[in-house]
C-alpha cells in the first residue's frame, strides 16, 4: 500500500459516514477527486474497500472497509500501541510542551500555505490563547464558553471556525 492509501484507511476508520466521501477526502488531503478515485479504485480492486451508493440520492457514494479492510486497519493500527506505550513514560508536563510546539509548527507550515488544511484550537476563530493568565486551565473557547488546559487541546476539531486573521 501506499503512504495516501494508508492514510486514507486510517482516516475511514476513525470517521463519520458523511466524511466517508471521496470529495471529503480529496479536501481533507489536499488532493484532486480524480488522484483520490484512482487510489479508491486500487483499494477497492484488492478487496479492502466498497463504495456504497445512497438510497435517497444515487449520486452519492460513502467509502466502507470490507472486512478484509477492518483486519488491515487493525494491524495499521498497531504500531500507535507501541508508540503510545513510549509515550505514557513521559511526565504530562513533558507531552503537554510537545504537543503545543509541534501545534506551532503545524500552525506556521499553515501559514506559509505548505499545509492546506488544519482545525486546532490554536488557529481557531473561537479560541483566546492565555485569556486566563497562570490558571490550570489558561486558555478560553468562545463556542463552548469554557476555560481549556493545554492537555485539552484539539488537533482536529469539527466545530472548527478559521481565523480572519494571522495565527496567534
Amino acid at each position: 500500500m501506499s503512504p495516501i492509501q494508508i492514510q486514507f484507511f486510517l482516516y475511514l476508520n476513525s470517521h463519520t459516514k458523511r466524511q466517508r466521501r471521496i470529495s471529503h477526502l480529496a479536501e481533507e488531503f489536499g488532493l484532486t477527486q480524480a488522484t483520490v478515485s484512482d487510489a479508491v479504485k486500487a483499494l477497492m480492486k484488492k478487496g479492502l474497500l466498497l463504495k456504497m451508493r445512497s438510497q435517497e440520492d444515487g449520486r452519492i457514494a460513502t467509502l466502507e472497509l470490507t472486512p478484509s479492510g477492518r483486519r488491515l486497519v487493525v494491524r495499521l493500527l498497531g504500531w500507535q500501541s507501541a508508540l503510545q506505550e513510549q509515550i505514557k513514560k513521559f511526565p504530562p508536563e513533558t507531552k503537554e510542551v510537545v504537543m503545543i510546539f509541534l501545534m506551532e509548527v503545524i500552525a506556521q507550515l499553515q501559514k506559509a500555505g505548505i499545509i492546506s488544511i488544519v482545525r486546532m484550537c490554536i488557529t481557531c476563530g473561537f479560541f483566546r490563547r492565555d485569556a486566563y493568565p497562570g490558571a490550570e486551565r489558561p486558555h478560553h473557547c468562545e463556542l463552548t464558553d469554557r476555560p481549556i488546559a493545554n492537555s485539552e487541546l484539539r488537533i482536529d476539531c469539527h466545530r472548527h471556525k478559521p481565523k480572519l486573521n494571522e495565527v496567534e
